[in-house]
């Protein structure tokens, strides 16, 4: 964490998110308990576990809250080594952020709601983002998947608190304030914080802070864990999966054990990027992939904002598995640890980090708080089950010889989304999985798109009779056009839903989709 000379009190902002190896059901508690031995201070009033938000406002929220994520995701990508994996809990990051601005004013108030992008006055966004967190929980309640948002605030003992920001907390966080000993006892203090975290990650963060993190002068943490346990909805057979390689973005190659399947999984292509969703099991909830093209990762990812993302989940969900594809996905665990103030300062947060300009005064009239520092502690796992401990059933599909096909074996993109909320929980990038580099060797033979297009195409009464001709035809291209030319055709061949490969052609069964439409320099 940056470390600041401080004249006046800190605030510590903490997020803590994982995706653990177990899987079982249960919701966030109405009365959250922290380690032995440490004091709940709590508003009087009682949680709203029923609140009636316009559904404007709902909408407001959620389109913000998509922006924000994308948003925070690309900065703080801008802000870490090239080839860092990284990995945010950008929901939980948004519902401390939206705590925290309870207690804001002035210019730091009116930051946080820029960068959340809500458009919401404070009286809208806090039962909004109840009604939120309330409707993620009852989209997984009684599935297969687990995911708590749990927060926590840690205050100096000795400080007072100002009543309605308690109250904002009660009611529509469902929480209140823990009481620590930061001056007499800091060490115990982050012994204990880091206790909560460990207790409430199942042990896979058990230190976020380390001893240089905190002092005598810390007075208010606030913190917020992200529990997310999910199992595919149709698992990898561990059987099918074999050592390949992963190409990164210097030329090496890593070797790591690549997944496997062919299903009808959501998917659509476009010329840009490929992607993919993973369902989990009983949920409307899954993780999706989106592989840019070769050498375009860079590109990519500075487009990926919000309005790209709500047109990748718009294909994912015209096509809910109607069509085979095969799916081949690293099987990948990392951990993530970033600073987010470089990443949220970016997006116009500044004054919460500065000790002259921030207003924290909602927290403590007296005022004297500012932020010094917002780490980030995350890890992902992702196998053939989902989570290592889980157990899935899923039916075995013979592969058709026009399958498309999404091979991960180069940096990709990821994120977990709910359709239900149209929430963005988690954001990702893969640039490196663990593996020794080396020098790459010839790729496996995998059909491309164009064979793939091309396969179709043979069937097709008036086009090229046969694969070998429909290739002819394009072999004098630019390996990179003739891949974009394919994903368009492909485009087009996904509009016309289910239909055999030659009526994809045909004008009478969907709008006209033939190659010259799509990419006209090319006449088969």
């Amino acid at each position: 964490m940056r470390r600041t000379l401080r004249t006046r009190s800190a605030l510590v902002l903490s997020l803590a998110v994982m995706i653990p190896n177990c899987v079982s059901t249960g919701t966030e508690t109405d009365n959250p308990v922290g380690p032995d031995g440490i004091e709940i201070r709590r508003s009087a009033l009682a949680y709203q576990a029923a609140v009636d938000v316009p559904a404007a406002d709902r909408a407001a929220l959620g389109h913000g809250l998509r922006a924000f994520s994308l948003d925070l995701f690309r900065a703080t990508a801008a802000s870490v080594a090239e080839d860092e994996n990284l990995f945010l809990g950008v929901h939980g990051v948004a519902s401390l952020l939206a705590m925290t601005s309870a207690g804001a004013r002035g210019a730091t108030e009116a930051e946080l709601a820029a960068a959340l992008g809500h458009g919401l006055a404070p009286d809208a966004l806090h039962p909004a983002m109840n009604q939120l967190n309330q409707e993620l929980c009852a989209s997984v309640a009684g599935t297969s998947v687990r995911y708590d948002a749990i927060r926590s605030v840690w205050l100096a003992a000795s400080r007072p608190t100002d009543t309605p920001f308690l109250d904002v907390l009660s009611q529509h966080y469902d929480t209140g304030i823990y009481l620590v000993d930061f001056a007499g006892d800091v060490a115990g203090a982050r012994s204990s914080i880091n206790d909560w975290i460990d207790q409430n990650t199942g042990g896979l963060i058990p230190e976020l802070f380390g001893a240089e993190d905190l002092d005598a002068r810390t007075e208010l943490l606030l913190s917020s864990v992200a529990y997310l346990s999910a199992p595919w909805q149709h698992r990898f057979e561990p059987e099918t999966t074999w050592i390949g390689e992963f190409r990164l973005a210097d030329g090496d190659v890593v070797e790591v054990p690549l997944m496997s399947r062919t299903f009808e999984y959501p998917h659509v292509f476009d010329v840009d990027w490929r992607a993919l969703e993973l369902p989990f099991r009983d949920a409307d909830m899954g993780m999706v992939f989106v592989l840019p093209n070769e050498g375009e990762f860079a590109s990519l990812q500075v487009d990926f904002d919000a309005a790209l993302m709500e047109r990748i989940v718009a294909g994912l969900e015209v096509d809910r598995g109607d069509q085979l594809v095969r799916a081949v996905v690293p099987r990948f665990e990392f951990s993530s640890a970033v600073d987010l103030q470089t990443g949220l300062e970016a997006l116009g947060v500044t004054s919460l980090f500065d000790s002259s300009a921030a207003d924290l005064t909602g927290i403590d009239p007296d005022g004297g708080l500012y932020v010094a520092g917002l780490p980030h502690r995350s890890t992902v796992g992702v196998d053939e089950y989902g989570t290592t401990a889980a157990a899935a059933m899923g039916e075995v599909m013979i592969p058709m010889a026009d399958t498309p096909q999404l091979w991960l074996d180069r940096p990709f993109l990821f994120f977990i989304y709910d359709h239900g909320t149209g929430s963005v929980l988690f954001v990702g990038r893969l640039l490196r999985p663990d593996g020794e580099a080396r020098a790459p060797t010839e790729p496996p033979v995998a059909p491309t798109d164009v064979e793939i297009i091309c396969g179709g195409l043979a069937q097709c009464p008036d086009r090229a009779s046969t694969v070998e001709q429909c290739l002819s035809a394009l072999a004098d291209d630019d390996a990179a056009v003739l891949e974009q030319c394919a994903d368009c055709v492909k485009l087009g061949v996904d509009q016309c839903r289910g239909r055999l490969p030659c009526e994809y052609f045909i004008g009478d069964v969907c709008e006209p989709a033939t190659c010259a439409d799509y990419c006209p320099a090319h006449v088969f």
